[in-house]
């Protein structure tokens, strides 16, 4: 199995919504046992406005989690701003990690984050890549707490 990634970012409505994070919760959960079917592992990046989605796994998973993500009705405007083959996983131990980065929600985040999370309509791959890699080191600097959690 070769590995790739795809990146993502869509503008995001939650104004139709009765509770942002209800539904937050209602989507992580349902991406979660999808990916763990599919193999897929990656990262959300939540904003005011956008959604920044990384997926990992073989090219079929990511591209048919991606065309999922691409008829929801909450998404608009989505626009890959990575794809291709990757060397290893940045989040092989979340079948979803997420990252709440509202304005409401930003203090502790990494500067990388909160800089895409400012501007993410207008993520570079460069930014994106950034960002990923500081909510991955995030994730990984957890490792006591999951196994402890898993026990």
């Amino acid at each position: 199995m070769s590995l790739h990634i795809l990146c993502y970012v869509a503008r995001f409505d939650a104004s139709a919504m009765a509770s942002i994070d209800q539904d937050i919760e209602r989507t992580l959960a349902r991406s979660r046992r999808l990916n763990r079917m599919n193999g897929v592992t990656g990262a959300m990046i939540l904003t005011d406005t956008a959604v920044v989605q990384w997926l990992e796994g073989d090219e079929a998973s990511v591209v048919d989690t991606f065309a999922c993500a691409s008829a929801d009705p909450r998404l608009a405007q989505l626009r890959q701003v990575l794809r291709g083959p990757a060397a290893e996983r940045l989040f092989a131990p979340s079948w979803m990690y997420f990252v709440d980065a509202r304005s409401d929600s930003r203090a502790g985040l990494a500067p990388e984050i909160a800089a895409l999370a400012a501007d993410a309509e207008g993520a570079t791959p460069a930014m994106v890549r950034a960002a990923m890699q500081a909510a991955a080191k995030r994730l990984h600097a957890c490792a006591a707490t999951r196994a402890a959690m898993l026990v």
